[in-house]
């Protein structure tokens, strides 16, 4: 589930990037720019919280600080990705950008509104998998407490 969310960024930034492009005739061709930041940026981020989410939770015993990163690092991250699905502040084409680009009846007009609302399920579907990680994560590491496959220390 990890896995999927980080996949599902990655490929909202290019749909994102895709987007931002078509719609340089409506908006600021600098958003083109910040969509190729936030490619790099956000998929660098989302590979964090994988990584710290794995490693915390395949790590025998159970990496608590690597956890703890992951609760931490995955809330910040659900609120960013719902917050991303709304608004449509500079590059980000959230659900308020539908109404702005429904005015233009041009065929571009409406494939952007197409690629925005697969942004925006995206991101909503990365919060919602973001929240159920954390919750998985949580249980299976109380339930778990690292001594049902314990270390060697020496071989």
């Amino acid at each position: 589930m990890l896995y999927i969310a980080f996949l599902i960024v990655f490929a909202i930034q290019w749909i994102n990037l895709l987007s931002c492009i078509i719609q340089t005739k409506y908006t600021y061709k600098l958003h083109i720019f910040y969509s190729i930041l936030n490619l790099f940026i956000l998929s660098i981020a989302a590979g964090f919280v994988l990584y710290k989410g794995y490693a915390g939770a395949c790590r025998r015993p159970v990496d608590a600080r690597s956890v703890l990163w992951y609760r931490i690092c995955q809330a910040i991250a659900c609120v960013l990705w719902l917050v991303f699905s709304i608004v449509r502040a500079g590059p980000f084409n959230g659900w308020s950008r539908i109404g702005l680009l429904d005015d233009y009846k041009e065929s571009a007009a409406r494939f952007c509104i197409f690629l925005t609302v697969l942004e925006s399920l995206g991101y909503t579907a990365t919060t919602v998998i973001g929240i159920v990680g954390i919750l998985q994560i949580s249980s299976m590491t109380e339930e778990n407490t690292g001594t049902q496959f314990p270390m060697p220390d020496k071989v």
